[in-house]
């Protein structure tokens, strides 16, 4: 009943005051115990076997400070037997040279040279039991979490709200008892850079345990806020990627699930990926690290788009939240990748191998960006055209030279499909009686086609970055003006194709204008250049006028005439020769048709004789 919990309470209270003030003590005991097994730690196994039952108890007000009361001593015997919690256990208050506070008032104490008390309770046994204590308080808190990840419940149905409120309270309670906890450990135990395994798993459980109480302490059904137990949880797994924690940033990005890819209404997987999105923009975390959560990140993601859980009809807000999440943390992996192997320090094969599947994901991740269907949805939601660039940005930034090709067929292909995509939304446009709107650029339709052409300009400006005067270049440049050309000539009162066609056709010479070294693709788009000088747009044909008067056109053509009339010479010195040889070879073959009669005479005059 609830005097007698009320009475379990006082207990574990006063067992943790117990253990607060003799702990040092208690584990003295140990290194004079000669038995296999000491009595303080069958005690102690007691207590947590106590505190654990304590802890699990079902039901509603009654219990809530009976679990609290558990849960906290569960914490605090892991505080006092790590290395951490010893250390703040043992050392008094001092005020003064040789002085410390015992009581409320000033003692002396022996000279502070002298051999303390500290040191005898460190010594090498009792250290050895400390961590013997810990791991045994430790996996206690491991079964505690299989408690809540089993989802039993006693629930009252005239008062389950309430008992709903008491389990966040109590998940509360242990989400601020952890990151005390961590904060006694961090140094040691939860120590990212320890190469113990042990003392790995140890991390990955207790951050496992983190996001279980970030899990199972949700609000109402449909609530878009956080509860305070969640609140604490994700301060603690924020702390702990501040410290390099490779285990706290793979477990937000598996939180954050989808959110990098498509909006969600569980508020705690949109926190996950802020978190992770703001980590990434940070120098605390690893190179490596980056890569290998990043290629996480982009498998779910390509997990998704496989199944097609990708909604394209997810709200702007939304989806604008999640790409603004998801072009951060592409930065920063990929610009990590890219210092790995640049730098002069030697990666190992397993970096190497994340590299080489972090490339392979993110080019699957931009072709299918750039995909009809996904460029299509930006008339829906047009604010996210400008992080699809940035992302495009971001690839064309870092990607490895070997690559260049894969890439820039990657990018000719979203060019393509942005026009397509931009021509059908214009072509259908025009057929309906709502033609004005998509005129102008301030209009909803003209801001969604304008985004849409900027992202056709992104893939072109990257295209000319790793190709410059390629091909595929030309090819793209010269199919864009002559689409352009073509709506501009079949506008015929269709303001949405006019617009695009002068769009389309600014967004080449811009991209043109500013490289150095396109002579070449210039030249290859001369006639639909030239065609452009005639619109009626001034400030297209200016731009085509600069883009013309960039290039040396009289220069060109001498140096074309100029090669011209030396391959026309050289044409005309191997015709010469070519008769020259002519000529030999018939002489040659005169002479050896003599030779051959001088031989059928000799033969003949031989076999006479």
């Amino acid at each position: 009943g609830k005097q007698w919990a009320t009475t379990e309470v006082m207990v574990l209270r006063g067992v943790n005051r117990l253990l607060h003030n003799f702990f040092s003590q208690l584990l003295h005991t140990i290194e004079n115990d000669d038995t296999d097994s000491p009595w303080f730690e069958t005690a102690w196994r007691r207590i947590l076997d106590y505190s654990l039952n304590a802890a699990m108890q079902l039901g509603g007000k009654d219990t809530m400070e009976l679990r609290k009361a558990g849960i906290d001593m569960l914490l605090v015997c892991c505080q006092l037997s790590c290395h951490g919690g010893i250390v703040a256990a043992i050392t008094p208050a001092r005020v003064g040279t040789n002085m410390e506070v015992v009581n409320g008032a000033l003692r002396s104490v022996r000279d502070a040279n002298s051999k303390s008390a500290e040191n005898k309770v460190v010594s090498d046994i009792a250290l050895r039991w400390r961590r013997r204590l810990f791991l045994d308080a430790f996996k206690t808190l491991e079964t505690l979490r299989s408690h809540f990840e089993s989802d039993v419940e006693d629930v009252d149905e005239d008062n389950s709200h309430f008992i709903e409120s008491v389990q966040l309270q109590v998940l509360h309670k242990l989400s601020e008892g952890l990151a005390k906890l961590y904060d006694c450990c961090k140094d040691e135990e939860l120590s990212p850079h320890d190469s113990s395994s042990s003392k790995q798993d140890l991390e990955g459980t207790f951050v496992g345990l983190v996001a279980t109480v970030a899990k199972k302490s949700a609000g109402d059904a449909g609530s878009r806020f956080l509860t305070q137990a969640q609140r604490s949880c994700f301060d603690l797994l924020r702390t702990m990627t501040s410290n390099s924690s490779l285990a706290a940033l793979k477990v937000l990005a598996s939180l954050a699930g989808e959110s990098f890819s498509e909006g969600d209404v569980d508020p705690i997987k949109p926190e996950a990926a802020k978190v992770v999105a703001d980590e990434f923009a940070n120098d605390g975390l690893s190179r490596e690290s980056k890569v290998e959560v990043l290629c996480g990140i982009l498998s779910a993601y390509a997990e998704n788009q496989e199944n097609e859980s990708w909604n394209v009809n997810t709200s702007t807000d939304q989806r604008k939240i999640s790409y603004d999440l998801l072009v951060p943390v592409m930065q920063g992996g990929l610009e990590s990748s890219t210092l790995l192997e640049t730098s002069n320090v030697e990666i190992t094969t397993e970096t190497r191998q994340h590299i080489d599947f972090l490339w392979e994901k993110t080019f699957f991740t931009l072709s299918r960006m750039l995909s009809p269907s996904q460029i299509s949805a930006l008339y829906q939601n047009p604010e996210l055209a400008s992080t699809l660039i940035e992302l495009i940005t971001a690839v064309t930034n870092n990607v490895r030279e070997h690559q260049y090709d894969d890439c820039g067929t990657l990018l000719s292909e979203g060019a393509s499909n942005s026009l397509a995509a931009a021509k059908q939304q214009v072509s259908s446009r025009s057929t309906s009686s709502d033609k004005e709107p998509s005129a102008t650029k301030d209009s909803a339709d003209g801001v969604a086609l304008k985004g849409v052409v900027n992202v056709f300009k992104a893939c072109l400006e990257g295209l000319s970055n790793l190709s410059p005067n390629s091909d595929l270049l030309q090819s793209v440049a010269e199919m864009a003006l002559e689409n352009a050309l073509d709506l501009i000539s079949e506008a015929d009162g269709s303001t949405g194709k006019k617009y695009l066609g002068e769009e389309t056709s600014l967004g080449v010479c811009e991209v043109l204008m500013s490289e150095d070294s396109l002579e070449s693709t210039v030249i290859a788009v001369f006639r639909p250049l030239c065609l452009l000088t005639r619109v009626e747009n001034v400030r297209l044909r200016t731009e085509v006028g600069l883009l013309l008067s960039k290039i040396d056109l009289a220069t060109i053509l001498e140096e074309s005439f100029r090669r011209t009339e030396e391959a026309e010479e050289r044409a005309r010195e191997a015709e010469q020769r070519s008769a020259e040889l002519e000529a030999e070879i018939d002489e040659l073959q005169d002479e050896n048709d003599s030779l051959q009669q001088q031989v059928a005479v000799f033969m003949a005059s031989s076999a006479l004789s």
